[in-house]
């Protein structure tokens, strides 16, 4: 999915916070429950060291509950990973975490990011946020 860097007015919310270096283990943590290790989350945990700049984090009662990784490559900032923990106290943040993603990287022509196309609550979040299905389609492949 893509979106274009036209006429945005993204918002900036007080309860998400650039993540602290000494709290990149349990952000490792956090996106390893809902990203399998296997085939997707090739960031170890230097290399999450070395994004921090790009990583936004919600906390309730000091622990990770939702989280933003992105990345910025000619001018185009894609989406690396966000997932947020189902029942949180507060709401839209998700919203929030997307709003970050856009102020971090307000320099940027393109946004970028691909969604499980069988994840329709996903998709309709993006597209509520502006993001159009390009129909690009990526296969992951072992070698054994």
């Amino acid at each position: 999915m893509s979106l274009k860097n036209e006429n945005l007015k993204p918002l900036e919310f007080d309860f998400i916070k650039r993540i602290h270096l000494q709290d990149i283990n349990e952000l490792y943590d956090f996106f390893a429950r809902f990203f399998d290790a296997h085939y997707i989350f090739d960031f170890n945990l230097q290399e999450l060291k070395n994004s921090n700049k790009n990583i936004f984090v919600y906390k309730e009662n000091n622990q990770i509950l939702g989280a933003c990784l992105s990345s910025v490559f000619l001018y185009n900032a894609h989406l690396e990973f966000i997932a947020i923990k189902q029942g949180l106290n507060r709401k839209n943040v998700g919203f929030a975490l997307l709003n970050h993603f856009f102020i971090n990287h307000k320099e940027s022509k393109f946004f970028k990011l691909f969604v499980d196309e069988k994840n329709e609550k996903a998709i309709k979040f993006y597209e509520r946020a502006g993001f159009r299905f390009n129909n690009i389609s990526l296969n992951f492949y072992n070698n054994l």
